[in-house]
């Protein structure tokens, strides 16, 4: 869980990263784009899209026609109050260009981003700890049984046909051929018989009795 989360923070920070190095590029593009047009035609029209807004102050001009939320902006690529978009100010002998920017489109990419890569490092742990339990299940479970049954037993006359590997509980991937014949592994009855026989005379009399 917690690897995922830092893996998912990981590619929010990368992608926040990104974000500003490709807007910054590609507003400058068209900036430059702007300026070689401006020295053509000094009418050459502003940046108009769904997402850009250009604006031009001539050199010595006022500023005053300008929103109120670029105005005093030093030059570079700065994010705007309100969040959302983005300014890039390029301050040059003819005057100062602004070019608005919004980045809902480039900011929800990287959201979702984050959020299917948390989906998806969540929904892969699962599935390997859901394995892992599995498979450590299988291993485990005919351990136990027979633990179970042992402990159960009377030492002076140890019940061995509990423990036939017939006997044994089995899971579907415990009737495959390889599993049963890694049964021939297990001690047989008689060899634990034998061994419990062995232990069971030099058990205490008193214990006995008392059973």
């Amino acid at each position: 869980m917690i690897g995922s989360i830092a893996i998912t923070l990981g590619i929010l920070l990368a992608g926040l990263a990104v974000r500003h190095v490709v807007l910054e590029q590609r507003m400058q593009r068209e900036a430059d784009d702007y300026w070689a047009g401006h020295a053509r035609d000094p009418n050459y029209p502003l940046p108009r899209t769904s997402t850009t807004r250009g604006h031009f102050v001539p050199a010595g001009a006022s500023d005053a026609l300008l929103p109120a939320s670029v105005r005093g902006v030093e030059s570079g690529l700065h994010n705007m109050p309100g969040g959302g978009r983005v300014v890039l100010v390029d301050r040059r002998e003819a005057g100062t260009f602004y070019m608005v920017y919004a980045t809902e489109l480039i900011d929800e990419a990287i959201l979702y981003t984050g959020l299917f890569s948390l989906l998806f490092s969540l929904l892969t742990t699962y599935l390997i700890s859901w394995h892992t339990y599995r498979t450590s299940k299988r291993l485990v479970s005919p351990v136990s049984w027979l633990a179970n049954v042992v402990s159960q037993w009377d030492p002076r006359d140890p019940d061995t046909s509990l423990i036939e590997p017939i006997k044994f509980p089995t899971t579907p991937a415990a009737k495959c051929a390889g599993c049963r014949a890694r049964s021939a592994d297990w001690p047989s009855a008689s060899a634990i018989s034998s061994s419990a026989n062995a232990i069971s005379p030099a058990m205490p009399a008193t214990n006995c009795a008392r059973r």
